[in-house]
């Protein structure tokens, strides 16, 4: 798909960047914010088991390194480094660290930014239960959040928001239930990036 300015791209839309496909979730002064369609690699949110943050995780240094090492340097050009808002879970209370922001280039989705672009039933906001200990949300909005491997199979996949202890991660389920609890960091799960790249600058993606 060609791109040469803001009004080629739509929410939704699949695109081509950097050999791989993207879902294209927002769209803001000449800026795209992209999500890998498929589940690109299966690892462990950090290599030791010790707690830990997004700011400080080995999956971060990964996808700001290695990962973000392996597109051309007209792409490197286009992708945008943001700065990346983290939050304390919302239903447990895990703080995400005291660090705030952290500058990235490639990131993971946020439980909040997974409601914001997938679907958005309230429960979020309605948090835990009094009567039910849920530790998911599991709602209309399930479908959307799916993803899967380039061989088609369904995976979990991570997110980099802390879960209800510092030695977990929330991520996605296999059948899209958005896990706030989360699973232990050592866990192999599914790797979808996320970037911000600039629209302006004529290219094809």
């Amino acid at each position: 798909m060609g791109i040469n300015g803001e009004k080629s791209v739509k929410l939704g839309d699949i695109v081509d960047f950097g050999g791989y496909a993207w879902l294209v979730l927002d769209i803001q002064d000449g800026q795209a914010l992209l999500l890998s369609q498929l589940v690109l690699e299966n690892r462990p949110y950090n290599e030791e088991d010790v707690p830990i943050t997004w700011e400080k995780c080995t999956l971060r240094r990964y996808l700001n390194g290695e990962f973000y090492e392996k597109f051309s340097a007209a792409d490197r050009e286009r992708i945008i480094q943001t700065d990346v808002k983290n939050e304390d879970n919302q239903w447990f209370g895990t703080p995400d660290g005291v660090q705030g922001d952290t500058a990235d280039y490639i990131f993971l989705l946020s439980i909040e930014e997974v409601v914001r672009y997938f679907g958005d039933s309230g429960k979020l906001e309605s948090g835990i239960s009094n009567e039910i200990y849920e530790t998911c949300i599991d709602d209309e909005f399930n479908k959307n959040r799916i993803a899967k491997d380039s061989l088609g199979a369904t995976v979990t996949w991570w997110l980099r928001s802390n879960g209800d202890y510092d030695r977990d991660a929330a991520g996605v389920y296999l059948n899209g239930c958005l896990y706030l609890d989360g699973g232990h960091v050592l866990a192999g799960c599914g790797v979808r990036p996320a970037l911000w790249v600039d629209l302006c600058l004529s290219s094809d993606f």
